[in-house]
């Protein structure tokens, strides 16, 4: 009898302890009860959370994330992805700064296309912000939006880094592009517009407006795109290494291209002065409607100047040399 007693007491003992263990959460439960979660939906396998951040002006983002931008008056943060990859992400917003990046972990090394949000990122950051004045992006993201209008921006890519806009309107626009980072933008309006575009990357900007100045600074095997460049007054264009350049350029009282090593160029002005120089192997075809150019050719480069020129002036240096003026002014 008192065996029996003793084993009811010992199931008794066992059941209670089982649902104290049922009732209490695992590390990991208690990490992802702290934070706001939407469920996966039927099927899937990415889960969405929502972070309370705000008060931020810069995004500083690496690892391989895209980022969907709309300016608005609320603050939002999301991050889609893979739970046991979301873990290894930090998010956080201090001094101004939001920044997205990812802690040590060897889970990236090999993140299938099946375990990417869009088959190609292992996160999409959803953000929505009343401003961004400074876009940090490194590693392979991906920035993308339909409209920003913020009175400064600073635009810094590194890696295999994109940035992908319809329009931009600010004040100032400065950008620093390095690696295989790409910049597409419809149009931009500004007053002052500044570009260093260097490794192999590309900026191509569809429409770009600037009222005072632009200056922009290619090197390496880089490439700049503008369909169309209005200036009012002063641009200048630095084209280095293997670098390309294609322009079509009007309005400008004063554009000035230059050319080195074995860079290249294709531009159209129309406008009231070009000045142009080429040094080393480079070459630059400019087809012309101005008051006046300016040509400097030296080493082995070469300049082809058309169509017309109110005032022309050569300056021949190196013995390979040559400025080709036989389709300039052939009235």
């Amino acid at each position: 009898m008192k065996k029996f007693v003793l084993l009811v007491a010992a199931i008794a003992t066992i059941a209670s302890l089982s649902c104290v263990m049922a009732k209490t959460p695992s590390p990991a439960q208690r990490t992802l009860s702290r934070s706001t979660a939407a469920p996966a939906a039927k099927g899937s396998v990415f889960t969405t959370r929502t972070y309370d951040l705000s008060d931020f002006t810069i995004l500083d983002v690496s690892n391989v994330v895209k980022v969907v931008y709309t300016q608005g008056n609320a603050y939002s943060v999301k991050l889609t992805g893979r739970a046991e990859l979301l873990d290894e992400m930090e998010v956080t917003a201090t001094g101004g700064q939001l920044k997205v990046t990812a802690k040590r972990s060897k889970k990236f090394n090999n993140v299938k296309q099946k375990d990417r949000p869009d088959g190609k990122h292992n996160f999409i950051l959803q953000l929505t912000a009343p401003c961004l004045e400074n876009i940090l992006l490194s590693g392979v993201s991906t920035f993308e939006t339909t409209a920003m209008m913020p009175d400064f921006l600073y635009v810094r890519l590194e890696g295999v880094s994109k940035l992908k806009a319809n329009s931009i309107e600010s004040q100032s626009l400065k950008m620093s592009i390095s690696g295989c980072s790409e910049v597409h933008v419809g149009s931009v309006a500004c007053k002052e517009y500044e570009a260093s575009v260097s490794g192999s990357s590309k900026v191509d900007i569809q429409k770009l407006n600037a009222d005072e100045k632009a200056i922009t600074n290619l090197s390496g095997a880089s490439k700049a795109t503008h369909p169309s460049f209005v200036v009012t007054d002063k641009a200048t264009f630095n084209v280095n290494g293997a670098s390309q350049l294609t322009l079509n350029a009007k309005g400008c009282k004063l554009l000035q291209v230059g050319f080195s090593g074995a860079s290249k160029g294709e531009v159209e002005f129309k406008g009231s002065a070009l000045r142009t120089w080429c040094t080393g192997a480079s070459k630059l075809d400019a087809r012309l409607d101005c008051a006046s150019v300016q040509s400097n050719c030296d080493g082995a480069s070469k300049i082809n100047l058309s169509g017309t020129a109110d005032k022309v002036e050569i300056e021949r240096g190196g013995v390979a040399t040559n400025i080709d003026t036989s389709r300039l002014n052939q009235f």
